[in-house]
């Protein structure tokens, strides 16, 4: 309690003194507040009267006024204010003030009296926090694991509120470790430092000011990284072909292990999975050796391998081959068979037998001494069948299993020889000319096999039936080319399957017909018109027949005319304009050489020409005041995506091969005649070729629009085309 300043009596008489008091406490302690209860009064000694006025403030605060009165001669305290109220703890211990004043008018005691008192709060009494929830832990790789938990604490003006939280580990049979201290809003922990071959236990732990909770284990622990391989791997003999495997420096959590061999160098093959040792496995016989792994769960080691380690077992066949694979051999050729041996226990070949049978005869063995893998048997004077088989023997004393025989039939080869040309190098001067060969066979010809090279390459191909002997070359089979050496090659083949072949060489020099000439006209529809003249040079074939082809810069021809005979001639309707071309003249004689001669040719002529009709035989020309204009185009689609065209916001093209190509052809025309013959034409004839001043030729389907002025002196035409595959007039 404390007391205000004390107040003088009236008249001097200090028995009417008087002064105010406050008084507070704490009326009730809980976990989150205090109530408190505050008085404000006055004390006096002798009675006094008089009007008085009261107030408080502070953490309660209020107001009184009304008589003060006393009726005993002794002191007398009169409280005029009370009041109960709450304060809520907090993190830290609180200080709380209570003023109080009395004023006092009309009476002996007259003025004012005022105190403060003071009471202290204790902070919260805080609880040991609740320990995280729902913590789980993964195991990401042998060198992370992640854990993860949710929040289970409250503030700090609550009873159990978290600074921060430990992450805890305990590392296969040891010690809880701390291995990370958190803030109180972390829900997530990466720990990068696991290894393999361990066991983790993960637990977490909430502190605060309150104490640290418990320790509360991850679901998911303990979390185990991968075992570690064996340190070695060791093998002993139990039988002759079953192997005991053991393994030194076992990995600690390891659930099982799996174990494979290789027999003879061979690929890995699964033995099994074993959780105990000595593991015995039987490879079969051979030189073997192990590999093992450690395995938990879906983790698995890498492998160990073992040494070698070598079981014993007989020989299995051996594969038997005969040299260049051969079925028949011809009389008169040895025959030499090669083996491989199938030692499955890896042991050398310490010798071999070979039994041979010659037709019906008896089998006769022959030894072979030492790792030598082949055998040749004599060479046979005639026709019959030799079957051989072999056995082999290594380490094990027993002999091994026959190998199955390979049969191969001995047979008298065919022959064959070429007596036209008759000599290599011989010259063919005359067309058509016959090539002749003769074959024999006493078991008949299967076929037989012609062809012509030269320079490397075939050029001619056939195969023949049996009993052909001969091939002629000439403008209906073959037509050698002059001045070049050929080699000629005849197989044949026998019933037996043998083959022999004869081969010539010979050279094509023969006298040609003379070249022919032409004279080139031009006309007025812009065609050419070549005349023909066959050679006369004595000394060179009779011309029979010319061939004229029109040649086009870009090295394309078209057959203008064939089987011409001198003085006869070809008509070209649609030759280029205004660009250089040529004519090919090939002249062909009766025996089917040829000759060729190159005309040069040009038509000059300065308009636009137009021809209709299957033949192009219909013509016009469009000569005043020519205009024409040309638009190429390849078939394409756009497309908007909604990705803006990869950030510029253009569409994106996808084209074809379809090119479309269109124009117009423009003049005026000086008659009217001229306007009705094209009316005429552009009723009969959808499609037209065009052919223009640069050169250019087109095949176009067309469609024509005409225009004439008064008095109708002079009309206008012009003709829209499009382009479609070209073709030759018929």
């Amino acid at each position: 309690m404390a007391d205000g300043g004390t107040v003088a009596g009236g008249g001097g008489y200090s028995r009417y003194n008087w002064h105010a008091f406050v008084n507070v406490w704490i009326t009730g302690n809980y976990d989150l507040y205090c109530t408190l209860h505050a008085e404000v009064g006055y004390w006096t000694q002798y009675a006094i009267q008089s009007n008085a006025n009261a107030s408080m403030w502070g953490a309660a605060s209020g107001a009184w006024s009304g008589q003060m009165y006393a009726t005993s001669q002794s002191g007398t305290s009169t409280v005029v204010i009370s009041r109960d109220f709450t304060i809520y703890k907090g993190q830290y211990a609180q200080d709380v003030g209570i003023g109080g004043a009395v004023q006092v008018t009309g009476g002996f005691g007259n003025g004012s009296s005022s105190a403060e008192a003071h009471v202290t709060v204790p902070a919260i009494s805080y609880r040991q926090p609740h320990p995280p929830s729902s913590p789980a832990v993964t195991r990401v790789s042998d060198a992370r694991a992640d854990l993860t938990w949710q929040a289970n604490y409250t503030g700090v003006n609550d009873l159990y509120p978290w600074t921060g939280v430990y992450v805890d580990r305990l590392t296969d049979e040891g010690q809880w470790v701390s291995v990370a201290t958190l803030n109180w809003d972390a829900l997530n922990y990466t720990d990068n430092g696991i290894s393999p071959n361990h066991r983790y236990r993960y637990g977490l732990r909430s502190y605060g000011p309150g104490g640290t909770s418990e320790r509360v284990e991850c679901s998911g622990s303990p979390v185990y990284t991968t075992p570690a391989a064996p340190a070695a791997v060791t093998l002993s003999k139990v039988t002759d072909t079953t192997v005991a495997v053991s393994i030194e420096g076992a990995a600690p959590y390891a659930e099982s292990y799996d174990v494979e061999y290789s027999l003879n160098s061979g690929g890995w093959q699964g033995a099994g999975s074993t959780s105990a040792f000595p593991y015995e496995v039987d490879p079969g016989g051979g030189t073997v050796r192990f590999r093992v792994r450690a395995v938990l769960g879906d983790l698995a080691s890498a492998w160990t391998e073992s040494g070698e380690i070598a079981t014993i077992t007989p020989p299995l066949a051996p594969s038997v081959t005969v040299a260049g694979g051969a079925s028949v051999v011809p009389t008169g050729d040895a025959i030499t068979v090669s083996w491989t041996p199938n030692h499955p226990d890896g042991s050398a070949q310490a010798q071999a037998q070979v039994e041979v049978t010659i037709g019906d005869g008896s089998p006769q063995t022959r030894n072979v001494a030492g790792d030598s893998t082949s055998y040749t048997v004599p060479a046979q004077d005639s026709a019959t069948t030799v079957r051989v088989r072999v056995r082999t023997k290594g380490l094990d004393p027993d002999w091994g299993a026959w190998s199955a025989p390979r049969a191969v039939s001995v047979a008298v080869p065919p022959t064959v020889s070429i007596s036209s040309p008759s000599i290599d190098g011989g010259t063919v001067e005359l067309l058509p000319y016959g090539l002749e060969w003769a074959a024999t066979a006493p078991d008949g010809i299967a076929s037989q096999t012609m062809t012509l090279s030269t320079g490397g390459r075939t050029v001619l191909s056939l195969n023949l039936p049996g009993d052909a002997d001969g091939y002629s070359l000439s403008p209906d089979t073959y037509m050698p080319e002059n001045g070049t050496s050929y080699t000629l090659t005849v197989t044949v083949r026998a019933g037996s399957s043998l083959s022999a072949q004869a081969v010539r060489t010979f050279r094509v020099d023969y006298a040609g017909p003379d070249e022919a000439s032409a004279t080139v006209s031009y006309g007025a529809a812009a065609d050419a018109s070549l005349l023909v003249t066959a050679g006369t040079d004595p000394d060179h074939e009779q011309t029979e027949t010319i061939d004229v082809l029109r040649v086009l810069p870009d090295g394309s021809q078209w057959t203008v005319a064939t089987g011409l005979a001198g003085g006869q001639t070809a008509y070209d309707p649609l030759p280029p304009l205004n660009t250089d071309y040529s004519y090919l003249l090939i002249a062909r004689s009766s025996t089917g050489t040829v000759s060729q001669a190159t005309v040069p040719a040009r038509v000059d002529a300065m308009m636009t020409a137009l021809n209709f009709g299957p033949a192009a035989g219909t013509f016009e020309a469009l000569r005043l005041d020519p205009s024409r204009s040309k638009s190429i185009a390849i078939a394409t689609e756009l497309y908007d995506f909604a990705d803006g065209g990869e950030g510029d916001g253009l569409p994106v093209a996808y084209s074809t091969t379809a090119v479309s190509a269109t124009g117009e052809e423009a003049a005026t025309t000086l008659d009217v005649g001229q306007y009705r013959r094209l009316d005429a034409i552009a009723r009969a004839h959808p499609t037209c070729w065009v052919r223009d001043v640069h050169g250019g030729r087109s095949y176009c389907a067309c469609s024509w629009r005409f225009s004439a002025g008064v008095p109708y002196r002079s009309v206008s035409c012009s003709v829209s085309l499009t382009e479609t595959r070209w073709r030759e007039a018929w």
